[in-house]
């Protein structure tokens, strides 16, 4: 996939890179522990928010979220809600947002993973990739109307 496809217009790479950085330098340091996303998918996932993308839905909870919040904050407008398992780790990403009053533009709800009651036997095995689809853009809480 070519990144640039995904990068507002006249955004370059190094645009992407210092949007990062200058986010990061938004608010107090973040731990990126070996399960957030790294320099290149923040990178990606900030250029979509700052293409004007207002309502986010995050699987997972944590740097990323707090990130989102805090260009949603810059922006003026907007909302990420961070869909999370561990409860602990929720209440750590609340923490990290309510630190830095991001309350008006983020949520973390707690969605514990539970075995499907509708799989047939034998496919409990974890998931190992998952994807949502939005073949044409004109569907999905990112182009919904209100």
């Amino acid at each position: 996939m070519d990144r640039r496809s995904h990068s507002p217009p006249g955004d370059r790479p190094r645009d992407a890179a210092d949007r990062l950085a200058r986010t990061l330098a938004g608010g107090p340091e973040l731990e990126l522990d070996a399960w957030a996303l790294g320099p290149a998918a923040l990178e990606l996932v900030l250029a979509e928010v700052a293409a004007g993308r207002e309502r986010v839905v995050e699987c997972g909870s944590g740097a990323s979220t707090v990130l989102i919040a805090r260009l949603l904050r810059e922006r003026g407008r907007g909302f990420v809600r961070a869909l999370e398992h561990d409860p602990a780790w929720a209440a750590r990403t609340r923490r990290a947002l309510a630190g830095e009053d991001l309350g008006a533009h983020a949520e973390v709800i707690e969605a514990p993973l539970r075995a499907d009651p509708l799989a047939p036997p034998g496919t409990d095995a974890p998931c190992e990739q998952m994807f949502v689809s939005e073949p044409d853009g004109t569907r999905g809480c990112s182009r919904r109307p209100r």
